[in-house]
């Protein structure tokens, strides 16, 4: 399937192929991205770091 295709199908397709065209957005959409993926890994280190206090602090 063409890339023709895939935006009559699915008009919404267009938009963000144009979004991907202008640098600033492009920027802004992959930094935003890389923003929330790190804060997501930093709230699971964290929580996985609070479960290991805790077991130490129940085998004491």
């Amino acid at each position: 399937m063409s890339l023709d295709e895939l935006i009559k199908e699915y008009p919404f397709l267009e938009d963000m192929v144009q979004a991907i065209d202008d640098p600033f957005t492009l920027v802004l959409v992959f930094g935003s991205t890389i923003v929330l993926a790190m804060l997501v890994l930093l709230r699971v280190t964290f929580l996985s770091m609070g479960k290991a206090d805790q077991k130490r602090r129940d085998t004491l």
